[in-house]
């Protein structure tokens, strides 16, 4: 009996964005709360939680109290009481569920690649100290300041110069600028958030190989013949997402629409085995 695996799902892609979403993306702010799942934080949450209920529950009595001796007074100090406790609960819920809530732009954090702010000692040196991704990220700003016509000139740690170039930037072909504008978006997440890989436990499906020896440096090291390269902490899909057989005679590759059947091919819900 032939055994038919299921095709991806097939979602239509989404509409690009016009020019000045593109260059907001990348020069303006964008408060994206990373929510955090885990059982410490849940544990957090039950816990504030029960402790508002208690506290609502006390202010709730005092009203009723207030009502009942016909102090006006009271009662209104009451509501407005329960009316803080409301908004103190959701400010101390949203500082224990989100870290970041409002990062520098992309292009802030670009800039601050360069002088290593993320870095232990804060700084990132210069010339042949600098990193490897300093090193890169002066290039992408090189290329930008080309790309906008900059003058060339040193940078500084927030520094707003690039900033107003880059608002100040008048394209002829606005549908390119926003391609370019993206391109460079995901430059700067690549740099600044690298993608994680791990490694498959099970032979590759398409040619069987289960290790093969990759160079690192000066020396040959044992990996697994599959490589899973993910973007996301949490799991959610992310569009460059893929995994592929690091074997030289084999070489292929499963976007992460096709994880499934990567998976179902190597007999296990989790192509990382």
């Amino acid at each position: 009996m032939t055994r038919t695996l299921p095709l991806p799902t097939r979602t239509e892609a989404p509409p690009l964005p016009t020019y000045s979403e593109a260059l907001a993306a990348l020069i303006e702010p964008a408060p994206e709360p990373i929510v955090r799942d885990t059982a410490p934080t849940r544990a957090r949450l039950a816990e504030l939680a029960d402790e508002h209920l208690h506290h609502v529950r006390y202010l709730h009595e005092r009203y009723l109290l207030a009502e009942v001796a016909g102090n006006v007074d009271g009662a209104e100090r009451a509501l407005c009481a329960l009316t803080e406790a409301g908004t103190r609960y959701r400010a101390n819920k949203a500082a224990i569920t989100a870290e970041h809530p409002d990062p520098p732009s992309l292009l802030q954090q670009l800039l601050d690649a360069v002088h290593g702010s993320g870095g232990s000692n804060g700084a990132g040196g210069a010339g042949a100290h600098r990193s490897p991704a300093a090193l890169a990220a002066v290039d992408l700003i090189a290329h930008i300041r080309r790309t906008v016509d900059v003058h060339p000139g040193p940078y500084r740690a927030g520094d707003e110069q690039l900033h107003h170039d880059l608002r100040c930037w008048r394209p002829e072909d606005e549908a390119a600028a926003s391609m370019q504008l993206l391109t460079w978006a995901i430059e700067i997440r690549a740099l600044i958030d690298p993608p994680r890989s791990l490694e498959g436990t099970r032979p590759c499906p398409a040619c069987g190989t289960r290790f093969v020896r990759v160079q690192e440096g000066d020396e040959w090291i044992r990996r697994a013949a599959i490589r899973i390269v993910y973007h996301n902490q949490d799991g959610t899909l992310h569009p460059n997402d893929f995994a592929e057989c690091l074997a030289p005679a084999c070489g292929e590759r499963w976007e992460r629409s096709r994880w499934n059947l990567l998976a179902a091919a190597m007999q296990t819900t989790d192509p990382a085995g």
